[in-house]
């Protein structure tokens, strides 16, 4: 939460220019730096679970939608702070 809270501050107070580049930042790090942390910690996970099988990505999807929710409600409470406070831009 700490994590959105601080995108979504960010994303509300830069300006356009900048708020693509730390986008396109976000977007490296999720497709080169994310899977292999993951990656290495699947394989020990493996190692030391053998007899159990990994379960269905599918089932995770309930939690991604539950995460984008409270993304975007973190951005709107932030944004209304924002307003609240004259920190925001006009």
């Amino acid at each position: 939460m700490l994590g959105a809270t601080l995108m979504a501050t960010i994303l509300i107070l830069e300006p356009t220019a900048k708020v693509r580049l730390f986008l396109l930042c976000l977007e490296v790090v999720c497709y080169f730096v994310f899977p292999k942390i993951q990656g290495q910690e699947f394989r020990q996970w493996e190692a030391t679970h053998p007899d159990i099988l990994p379960s269905s990505g599918w089932k995770a999807l309930g939690w991604g939608f539950a995460g984008l929710a409270a993304f975007f409600v973190t951005v709107v409470v932030m944004g209304i702070l924002l307003d609240a406070t004259g920190i925001a831009p006009q």
